[in-house]
């Protein structure tokens, strides 16, 4: 296979619009913001997890708009974002509005790595190494945790984009889970060896790669503290933060510098703005994101997250009814004016307060 070069890539910036009709190409950052700045002014830093079908650019926006400071990409696999011209265009997409933001990388090869980082450069702040994730298709593929089993490696693929990125404000960072074995020492030993190659940040998701049902094993803070206590760059909790109390009462119990949220933030995306739930204003502006867009992968994805968001609000099986409905703003609006008469008022009685307050 013949490789298309980079910087042809990084020119031709159709590969990076939105996917709607008449979105403007997206131009490049003219200076990267140094994201460190954040950490050292602000404690802790809220930001949105990497989620496979659900970090998506849209989604991005509307967390920014509610308190996240920083919001990640889904994980992409980096030798196919950067081989696959259709793979560029449909796994990673980005708008004006879309910053602080990182994108996030599945390898085991350096060179791709810094490849795909190299594509993504101009358009991003920064990139991440998934090293936690356990999926079976990971797993084959060896790997997001495959990577905890292989701490040089790691340490090289960093020294790698480095090399490539020299840039200092543009960050370089890696989000971990925790030693298989419960071995804490091993963990922090990865931590410190990653340390040593200049990372800008560690996040660690708090489980073992076994969790995969997260119910079934509680986060560890007590390793998470111990991260943070062992190295000097800042550390970002993930793992069950479902309100901001949870932010802070984490972040009180660990030191850590950040804190990342998923599921909590796909129930809510206004968790780190204080709400409990989402607001319906947040709901319609939600929808409103979507308008004009004819296309029904789009209309999925916002179901998808309004399925998530409605759940304090209905009962199971209207959740099972929603989820069922055919992608169409018409069905999908009708349904939840149907279920929630009071969908259309300005504010509910908990927005007022908010934001009276």
């Amino acid at each position: 296979m013949v490789k298309t070069s980079t910087a042809n890539l990084v020119k031709n910036r159709q590969y990076f619009s939105v996917n709607i009709k008449g979105a403007p190409t997206v131009a490049p950052v003219s200076e990267h913001i140094d994201l460190l700045d954040i950490f050292a002014e602000k404690k802790p830093v809220l930001i949105c997890a990497p989620m496979v079908e659900y970090s998506r650019v849209r989604f991005r926006n509307l967390v920014r708009r509610y308190g996240c400071d920083i919001a990640y990409s889904p994980m992409i696999i980096a030798e196919d974002f950067r081989d696959n011209r259709i793979q560029r265009i449909a796994e990673w997409e980005t708008n004006e509005e879309d910053r602080n933001m990182i994108v996030q990388f599945g390898t085991r090869d350096p060179v791709a790595y810094a490849d795909a980082a190299e594509i993504v450069y101009p358009y991003s702040n920064g990139v991440d190494l998934n090293c936690g994730c356990p999926q079976k298709w990971a797993l084959r593929r060896k790997v997001g945790c495959c990577l905890l089993k292989s701490p040089e490696l790691l340490q090289d693929m960093i020294r790698q984009l480095h090399n490539r990125l020299p840039d200092p404000k543009y960050s370089k960072s890696i989000k971990i889970r925790l030693d298989a074995g419960g071995d804490m020492r091993r963990t922090v030993d990865l931590c410190q060896k990653v340390e040593a190659t200049g990372i800008s940040w560690i996040a660690v998701h708090g489980r073992k790669p076994d969790a995969i049902v997260l119910k079934d094993q509680p986060v560890d803070y007590e390793t998470i503290k111990l991260i943070k206590d062992s190295v000097r760059v800042p550390v970002v909790a993930n793992g069950d933060a479902f309100n901001l109390a949870d932010c802070h009462r984490i972040a009180a119990e660990t030191g850590v510098d950040g804190i990342m949220a998923a599921r909590g933030l796909l129930r809510n995306p206004t968790m780190f703005a204080g709400f409990d739930k989402t607001p319906f204003s947040v709901m319609r502006e939600w929808i409103a994101m979507f308008e004009g867009d004819t296309d029904y992968l789009a209309w999925t994805e916002c179901h998808h997250h309004l399925l998530r968001m409605l759940q304090p609000y209905i009962s199971k099986e209207e959740l099972g009814e929603f989820s069922g409905l055919l992608k169409h703003k018409e069905t999908i609006v009708d349904f939840i004016k149907t279920k929630l008469p009071d969908f259309d008022t300005e504010f509910t009685q908990e927005e007022k307060g908010l934001v009276e307050g």
